[in-house]
């Protein structure tokens, strides 16, 4: 096909690959895949590393006045507006670290530490910690409480929980499109260790990993 205009080898290489299909199920169901796999959106997702041998407490000062404080079994009555409180009680049961922010009586954000198996829902894939690491999800902000630094003091919280612990790393993922997580991240010295590029589409799925390079250590 080396004397054929560009465009007509793509369309003699798609026919090419039909004619591989088993049957007129197998090309229909081709089909749709060729279609979503164009429209289906290609997400990033970095797997960040905070070293707490290095990490030094920075000023975190919310614009309003939060308590910040690890959660315990009396609080799961708070937590109907986050993962519920049958998720939590299971979650510190188990020896997880959640940290809350309160503000007149209502959990306002919240994240999680574990150094046992994690799952996260978006790659599904497991987490399992290496000895020394502590593994931080979750953390999430209610809307009406956003750019008022509280992310960014729970996750400092969580960091200065897991170095009293005796952890050295903390590790966490963040999708590249959550812009307000990625400048926490980086804030309180978080740094992309790998990249993680992916697609859903029906019944097609893509994942592709590598190393982050040194152009994702800052904010653009």
């Amino acid at each position: 096909m080396t004397d054929l205009k560009p465009g007509v080898r793509g369309i003699c290489g798609w026919c090419a690959r039909m004619k591989r299909c088993e049957g007129f199920p197998g090309a229909i169901k081709f089909f749709i895949t060729c279609c979503f796999s164009f429209i289906a959106a290609r997400k990033i997702m970095f797997f960040m590393e905070a070293d707490l041998l290095e990490y030094s407490r920075p000023e975190v000062r919310p614009a309003v006045p939060v308590q910040i404080r690890t959660a315990t079994a009396a609080d799961h009555r708070l937590a109907r507006k986050f993962a519920g409180p049958a998720v939590m009680d299971g979650r510190l049961e188990r020896g997880d670290i959640c940290v809350i922010a309160v503000l007149a009586g209502e959990i306002v954000a919240s994240a999680w530490l574990t150094a046992q198996t994690d799952y996260t829902f978006t790659l599904k894939r497991q987490i399992a910690p290496q000895s020394g690491t502590a593994y931080q999800s979750a953390l999430y902000t209610l809307p009406a409480f956003r750019g008022l630094g509280i992310g960014l003091a729970v996750e400092n919280a969580i960091l200065l929980e897991a170095r009293k612990m005796g952890y050295k790393k903390v590790t966490q993922f963040v999708a590249a499109a959550n812009t307000g997580a990625l400048h926490i991240a980086r804030k309180l010295g978080y740094r992309p260790v790998r990249e993680i590029r992916y697609s859903r589409a029906l019944w097609h799925e893509t994942y592709r990993e590598k190393a982050a390079g040194p152009e994702h250590d800052a904010e653009h």
